[in-house]
């Protein structure tokens, strides 16, 4: 099993949402804020706004946010309840995460554009677990 395991110096650290926002896209792989919302076809200011604390995270974006994430909604509202627990499999993983992730777009993704998305994550999602990224 995988899951997005935080210190507890990191929850204390994460007192607002924006924090939790912010650590779980580290923790997912990302090296940026902008960086989730590319890969996820979310509005970078948006996000960046959420996770800078600018904007306040309704219950719908936390959703979709923890979803894309492998949080529950939850956890990034209210830094309560454990994190999702992720298929074993990458592939799985993977697919896992852009079917959740659809959710924050307004349109569902094309055929070709989801095997895309499918392989990056699949490819950091191995990564996190310390294994070799598949080959194409």
């Amino acid at each position: 099993m995988f899951y997005v395991v935080f210190s507890d110096k990191q929850r204390l650290m994460m007192e607002t949402p924006g924090d939790r926002l912010k650590e779980a896209i580290r923790k997912r792989g990302f090296e940026t804020v902008a960086a989730f919302a590319d890969r996820h076809h979310l509005n970078k200011m948006t996000v960046r706004a959420h996770a800078n604390g600018q904007n306040g995270l309704s219950a719908k974006k936390a959703e979709a946010y923890a979803d894309a994430l492998g949080v529950s909604p939850e956890w990034l509202l209210y830094g309560k309840s454990e994190p999702l627990e992720l298929p074993e499999n990458d592939k799985d993983a993977a697919l896992f995460m852009v079917e959740h992730a659809q959710l924050t777009r307004e349109r569902p993704l094309t055929p070709s554009e989801k095997l895309a998305v499918v392989q990056e994550m699949e490819a950091v999602i191995a990564k996190a677990r310390g294994r070799k990224a598949p080959q194409d």
